[in-house]
């Protein structure tokens, strides 16, 4: 008797002890939660200089604030920005993000000095370590004289006055390309996406400018749209070909907006939270593919260089120069000062710089061919005075191939791309970290402060425009009907000492693309007092 009571109360004893574990456990983490809440707002309201801000949720501050009210990342800041003004700041989970769109910071964020304060542009490399792409090339690279040396590179292969020439053939050549793939739908009630097939052009252009290698994305486009056997005909039709440039052009795409969720969002989030973790997993599987790629590409290349005899030329382009640096059948002229980089580049300093290059021409180019083409039919004046600049200068053929030399001459098409640029904010965030500390805004921010450059704030302010959000060709040219601008005013390029290096072969391309597009086709909006989006 006395035993089997023992028994009891032992039993009953572990099933309290249980039971008083899991309740003080639980109590434990809300002990803990709620000290964390307490210590995330007392540091967050006893900080340093403050600036105008948004109630932050604790622990990841203001990272999710677009999605609970309905918006994307860049409406959300529109509507911050109108709230609060030229400097605001978020929070980023414990990274303060200070954005500031006043005229007299811009001198200081954009200086061209080589002793600015201001020259790396990402605050935390953690992101890009995932992503492998830390450290190379221009853009995600802070050490100062690789990216000098770099510079030079990238400036030597997409500034001289041949490498334009060569991207005004290449364009041409992939807009006829896809006009002929085009007349394959004519008839069949064919609904063309046009974001998609400028995305597809400018993808093949850029491509073989930077690489040498001829892509087929436009023709993979059209062979989802159009009949197999009409390509056969054209012998244009390679399905392998194809099949390899669209899972470029894709794994490019993921990778590309990639790398804004990596610096964005802190790995304990892409890890463990299950949306995040399979988004991440998506873009590394997209990064190893397309990493392989470009390796492949870049040995290939190597070994036709090796190949081919001394005394004979070899073909210029980026990969090629790159390829040569610091060799003896170097096609450059650029030479490391320092004696610092004396070295050939390595395959992932190629691939870095071949990253970005493909990068900031692609996109950019795309969205600004999209929108140009927009505001110029929505605007009849401005179709009309833009279409006789270009029937002036092919009076006597329109057919005539385009030259680099009549681009230049093209100065109201240069005063449209600008002002679309201006008015669309193709890229809406420009990033600034600082390297000692300095006085914004009357106050001492540290060392270390990421600040974000948020172009809409300086593009459509009264502050530096007259009627900022009216489309107004004419703020871009003077009486003289040469193309200005007032000083940073327009950041479609950014701005000081790390603006686009590409900026040229750019701007060259989309001369060449608006020149074809309205030589060749009658462009008309299907409903033009419709809004843009």
């Amino acid at each position: 008797m006395s035993y089997e009571l023992s028994r009891s109360l032992f039993a009953n004893m572990k099933f309290l002890r249980f039971s008083f574990e899991l309740h003080d456990l639980f109590g434990l983490c809300l002990a803990l939660l709620a000290a964390g809440i307490i210590n995330y707002y007392y540091k967050y309201y006893t900080r340093e200089n403050p600036l105008p801000a948004p109630f932050p949720l604790p622990f990841v501050g203001h990272l999710f604030d677009h999605l609970i009210a309905g918006k994307d990342y860049y409406e959300y800041c529109c509507t911050i920005h109108s709230k609060y003004g030229h400097i605001f700041e978020q929070w980023h989970g414990r990274k303060r993000i200070i954005f500031v769109t006043k005229p007299e910071y811009l001198d200081i964020l954009f200086s061209s000095s080589t002793k600015s304060k201001y020259l790396i542009r990402v605050h935390d490399p953690e992101g890009l370590k995932d992503l492998g792409i830390y450290g190379t090339g221009l853009l995600l690279n802070h050490d100062i004289d690789n990216w000098r040396f770099n510079r030079q590179f990238f400036t030597q292969a997409v500034q001289t006055t041949d490498f334009l020439r060569e991207a005004v053939g290449c364009t041409q050549a992939a807009f006829n390309e896809m006009n002929e793939y085009s007349k394959l739908t004519l008839g069949n009630d064919v609904i063309i996406d046009f974001s998609k097939l400028s995305r597809t052009i400018t993808t093949d252009v850029i491509f073989q400018m930077i690489t040498g290698k001829k892509l087929w994305t436009t023709a993979s486009y059209f062979s989802t749209i159009s009949s197999k056997s009409k390509l056969i005909k054209l012998q244009k039709f390679d399905e392998e070909n194809m099949k390899k440039s669209s899972k470029i052009s894709r794994a490019f795409e993921t990778f590309l907006s990639g790398i804004f969720f990596f610096i964005v969002f802190p790995k304990w989030i892409r890890k463990y939270l299950p949306n995040f973790r399979v988004e991440q997993n998506n873009i590394l599987q997209a990064r190893d593919y397309l990493f392989k790629d470009l390796k492949d590409i870049i040995q290939e290349r190597r070994k036709e260089i090796e190949d081919t005899p001394k005394d004979e030329r070899l073909k210029y382009n980026m990969l090629t120069l790159l390829i040569t640096a610091n060799t003896d059948r170097s096609i450059s002229d650029v030479k490391d000062k320092n004696n610092e980089y004396t070295e050939p580049l390595t395959d992932k300093e190629i691939r870095g710089i071949i990253l970005e290059a493909l990068g900031g021409g692609i996109d950019t180019s795309a969205s600004t061919f999209n929108f140009a083409i927009y505001y110029i039919s929505r605007y009849p004046d401005v179709k009309s005075r833009l279409c006789k600049e270009i029937d002036d200068l092919y009076t006597q053929c329109q057919n005539k191939p385009i030259t680099f030399e009549e681009l230049s001459c093209l100065t109201y098409c240069d005063a449209v791309i600008k002002e679309v640029s201006r008015i669309a904010n193709i890229v809406p965030f420009l990033s600034r970290i600082s390297s000692e500390s300095d006085i914004i805004e009357n106050t001492r921010q540290d060392a270390g402060t990421n600040y974000i450059i948020f172009t809409p704030g300086v593009h459509l302010s009264e502050d530096y425009w007259k009627d900022p959000k009216k489309f107004d060709v004419d703020r871009f040219i003077d009486t003289d009907g040469q193309s200005q601008q007032k000083k940073h005013n327009l950041l479609a390029w950014g701005g000081g000492l790390k603006q686009c290096p590409g900026r040229k072969l750019v701007m060259i391309e989309l001369k060449c693309l608006l020149v074809l597009a309205f030589r060749n086709w009658d462009i008309e909006l299907v409903n033009p007092s419709s809004s843009l989006e």
